[in-house]
């Protein structure tokens, strides 16, 4: 393989993580020419989906002495200058603490006719996130797929409810001035109190100097929501539930955090979310594709085995090349993934603050017959609900995000559902999860039935969790996502050339990866633009065609039905097409114009409808 490959590039990248995958694509779609590599089987890393029996696989294959940390893979790196070898200890990348866990069938048996091996037959329909995210509709995520036509890769899904946990009961969060006049959790005051601060979060989107918030830059938004007299129940859903906040967000963030919920309610639904179809691992390889369009090389399972740096005169590093299947493959810049190489990389002192750090998350993922809350909840096609839980009591967290997913959203076997959550990791993974898993899941066997088919059930807004309502957990895997070496070491640096990227962060959806990838190509390519719109196939001019002259289709109807032409009917066709071909220049022009797609229409049709 290696043989077949060039041996100078302009950017070589380690990793397929969204991070890397963002710079690759941009690098790629500006004429760059990108190597992109792997050292695993699989696209995105950290930021992968598998189906259930590939990830069970990684568990059980990748336990090392320790019984604490696992791997799913392991690459030995070093680096050489001045005929001077440094050896780079073996790099561990993805997940570490790892536990699994299934509910005891043996001894209680099936629950709702669900039982081990039937689970594990459904194991292909099956796609589980390590790092599950949202996108708010008017985010940067979907601003650059938009931007960059990298939309008609992925199909998504809005997200059907938005919920909190208060007081041991499920209740809506009101995510639109009709839902803020309908929800009965909230007196007659506090709608009043609620409309009104919502226009001035909406306000400061428009207006950043407004004089509503001097004096509270440095105060927590806890401090301005109680200045401001809302009552405790308001403070609950505004700073976690809408600012997805806690005791701690500083004032500013928790209103730039409520004005985006707000702007993003309406676009492709009820909510501000959409959820990528089958799962968040589906965006890194959307602009892996991108950069492959562009002529980007991929290789997969590909371990390098050096990386080779020269020394300047000021003793500081410049990367060289690789050590590819024993060829040498040089680039100008190389961009480094979180776990391809460790800290010893790090050579070059810096005073540079890392304001947000990646990883440092704990895992949990849950596999249930039943819904959170019971059916009376889950009425209709609630193919995505997000749920956002206040702070633990005790702990110095920032509250944990929950997903359940069904069928609808491609992620699991139908009669199934797939329960993410995710928070800061303090201690193992099972011991951070484990008061908001007590909130919501139990491991005993449920009392919750799964009605018939022409059983009709009624939706409920609130629902108390209790024994009636809260889903026993068939299947469970705990884990941690750690930081990287960059944010472990911020008082170091790597060489001028070479750009570590880091990436999951504790986020919902996906800024400070879009941020970063930015950052990186900006110190890259300072001049050129970030992912220019990329062309769709029909509007692509090979070399020596004609651009004024139509393109020539098949009958849509004849695709349809798999129909072949006779020798007859191909030589009318043909005359037809020469017709059509004889148009005007200017006729040809306004008709391409007249039919062009506008992007993000398309986008919006693709996100509100269910497959």
């Amino acid at each position: 393989m290696s043989e077949e490959l060039p041996s100078e590039y302009d950017l070589i990248v380690l990793g397929t993580g969204l991070t890397e995958s963002i710079v690759a694509s941009a690098a790629a779609r500006i004429g760059k020419s990108v190597l992109h590599l792997d050292i695993n089987d699989y696209y995105g890393n950290n930021w992968a989906a598998f189906q259930l029996e590939a990830l069970r696989n990684i568990i059980s294959s990748n336990t090392d002495d320790d019984s604490s940390q696992h791997r799913i893979t392991e690459n030995a790196v070093t680096k050489e200058f001045d005929q001077t070898t440094v050896e780079i200890l073996p790099a561990k990348i993805g997940i570490t603490h790892i536990e699994e866990g299934w509910f005891d069938f043996n001894t209680y048996g099936s629950v709702n006719g669900w039982d081990q091996e039937k689970i594990l037959k459904e194991n292909r329909k099956f796609s589980i996130d390590l790092t599950p995210k949202l996108l708010f509709a008017k985010g940067e995520m979907v601003a650059l797929l938009i931007s960059s036509n990298i939309c008609r890769y992925v199909q998504f899904r809005a997200v059907d409810r938005v919920a909190t946990v208060k007081e041991g009961m499920i209740k809506p969060v009101p995510s639109s001035r009709a839902d803020v006049f309908t929800n009965k959790d909230v007196t007659v005051v506090e709608k009043r109190l609620l409309m009104k601060f919502i226009e001035i979060c909406l306000k400061y989107q428009n207006d950043k100097e407004i004089d509503e918030f001097k004096g509270f830059e440095d105060k927590t938004f806890e401090e301005y929501l109680k200045h401001k007299k809302l009552t405790p129940n308001l403070i609950h859903y505004i700073l976690y539930a809408i600012g997805m906040g806690s005791k701690d967000t500083k004032c500013m963030d928790g209103v730039q955090n409520v004005a985006k919920f707000l702007t993003s309610i309406g676009h492709y639904g009820n909510t501000p979310f959409l959820f990528p179809m089958y799962g968040a691992g589906e965006i890194p390889q959307c602009f892996c594709r991108l950069c492959a369009v562009f002529t980007g090389i991929y290789c997969l399972a590909s371990p390098i085995k050096n990386l080779y740096f020269n020394q300047n005169d000021d003793n500081s590093l410049q990367f060289q090349c690789i050590d590819y299947e024993d060829r040498k493959l040089s680039s100008k810049h190389i961009v480094i993934g979180p776990g391809i190489v460790s800290d010893q990389i790090l050579t070059e002192p810096t005073s540079e603050e890392r304001t947000f750090k990646c990883g440092g998350l704990s895992r949990g993922v849950f596999v249930t017959s039943t819904p959170i809350g019971g059916l009376n909840q889950n009425v209709g096609k609630n193919g995505v609900m997000f749920l956002k839980l206040p702070p633990a009591v005790g702990k110095s967290h920032s509250g944990a995000f929950v997903l359940q997913l069904d069928h609808h959203s491609g992620t699991c076997p139908k009669g199934l559902y797939l329960i993410h959550i995710i928070c800061e990791s303090l201690d193992t993974p099972k011991s951070d999860l484990a008061d908001y898993v007590n909130q919501i899941l139990k491991t005993t066997k449920s009392d919750i039935k799964t009605p018939s088919e022409d059983e009709e059930i009624s939706f409920s807004d609130e629902q108390p969790l209790d024994d009636s309502t809260i889903p026993t957990i068939l299947w469970s895997c705990y884990f941690h996502i750690p930081r990287c070496i960059n944010c472990l070491n911020s008082n170091k640096t790597t060489a001028a050339n070479v750009k570590l990227a880091c990436g999951p962060f504790f986020e919902l959806d996906f800024d400070r990866s879009i941020f970063q990838a930015k950052e990186i190509f900006s110190d890259l390519y300072p001049d050129l633009e970030f992912l220019p719109r990329a062309p769709n196939p029909d509007e692509i001019i090979c070399e020596g065609e004609d651009p004024t002259v139509p393109k020539i289709e098949l009958d849509p109807f004849l695709m349809e039905t798999n129909e072949t032409l006779s020798g007859s009917e191909a030589i009318e066709q043909a005359r037809e097409a020469q017709q059509l071909a004889d148009v005007s220049p200017d006729s040809a022009k306004e008709a391409q114009e007249e039919t062009k797609p506008d992007e993000e229409s398309s986008v919006c049709q693709e996100a509100t409808e269910s497959p």
